[in-house]
């Protein structure tokens, strides 16, 4: 019988939807018995083990299940069976349980692992130096840099594409930035617009016990009298990102992830080069503010949280602005090795 894995060098099958892929293969090891009558099949494990979204799985897992090859089970997840006789459930990894992954899917997955631990130092390498113009990315410089394939660079452009940090021009090279202070001003006034609302579907998600060890980090902060760029950084993001951006809305986690990371980003490079730690005072402000979020969460009063984090963002703009109207240039050594700046 002809089956997915014998098609496992056409390169075609990678080409297919994500969600008809998962569907091809989990149908293969389905109507071959490879999986046995039983065997739990979930959204999580699937996604992770395939590297794909959780949508396309869904999908998949929905066209099996009108295809009588699983049906839903009484909780999480479906059950491989073809009728409805009873299965005896069976928790089991996908590995363990027979799925062999076609060529073409393993190498693609290959180069994911890759790409994983390389990909948040060059995002964050890329938009720290958006306000200071406009920049090149060099793809073969970027694979030579970090010693991977020109595939595993390409990669990670796409995905800074995929969140606004960089765009592959008409001339099939990739470029980043301007981030200019009308846009730096249009960002924050969509963060203290959508922020709260996220903050509000976020915050029931949080333990307290979450919550407090962030409140003693940022106590820690301010006892010390000393903000340091590193940990300014840092507790942006565990605000930010890390609390704001646990909201259930996909769409609005999109929006916003594209207006905080240049934003959060670009602090530290300007504060070591424009010496924003004289702010002291400012600086203070920022972290009391964090401060006063945390005790509003911990106090059950979300509406509350969402009021002083708004009421945070409006001050973080009138703290960053003046030092976006005039920036010097950039030192050519803060520049990554794989950028240039365009004239």
């Amino acid at each position: 019988m002809n089956n997915v894995l014998n098609s496992s060098s056409d390169p075609s099958l990678a080409a297919l939807p994500k969600n008809e892929l998962v569907y091809r293969i989990l149908r293969d090891h389905i109507v071959r018995s490879v999986f046995q009558d039983g065997l739990i099949l979930r959204q999580g494990p699937v996604s992770n083990t395939f590297g794909v979204g959780r949508e396309p799985v869904s999908k998949a897992l929905r066209k099996l299940e009108s295809k009588g090859l699983i049906r839903k089970r009484v909780g999480h997840g479906f059950l491989v069976a073809s009728n409805d006789r009873p299965v005896e459930p069976i928790e089991m990894d996908l590995g363990d349980a027979g799925l062999q992954l076609p060529k073409v899917l393993r190498k693609a997955l290959s180069q994911r692992k890759l790409k994983e631990p390389i990909y948040p130092q060059v995002e964050q390498a890329v938009a720290s130096v958006l306000v200071f113009g406009r920049f090149r990315i060099n793809q073969s410089a970027l694979a030579e840099h970090y010693g991977v394939s020109r595939t595993v660079a390409h990669e990670i452009l796409d995905g800074l594409e995929s969140v606004g940090l960089a765009r592959l021009g008409a001339n099939a090279r990739w470029y980043a930035g301007p981030l200019t202070y009308e846009m730096i001003e249009e960002s924050y006034e969509l963060r203290w617009l959508l922020e709260p609302v996220a903050l509000r579907q976020a915050a029931p998600l949080i333990t307290p016990q979450h919550l407090r060890q962030l409140r003693d980090n940022l106590r820690n902060i301010l006892k010390r009298g000393l903000f340091e760029p590193e940990e300014m950084g840092q507790a942006e993001k565990e605000l930010h990102s890390d609390i704001v951006l646990r909201c259930a809305n996909q769409q609005l986690r999109n929006v916003l992830i594209r207006c905080q990371l240049p934003i959060i980003s670009t602090f530290d490079t300007v504060e070591r080069n424009l010496g924003l730690r004289e702010q002291g005072s400012g600086l203070r402000e920022a972290v009391e503010d964090h401060e006063t979020v945390m005790n509003y969460l911990l106090q059950g009063d979300i509406d509350g949280a969402a009021v002083a984090l708004e009421r945070h963002l409006h001050r973080a703009f009138e703290l960053c602005a003046p030092h976006f109207k005039d920036l010097r240039g950039l030192p050519v050594d803060k520049i990554p090795p794989y950028m240039t700046q365009e004239a």
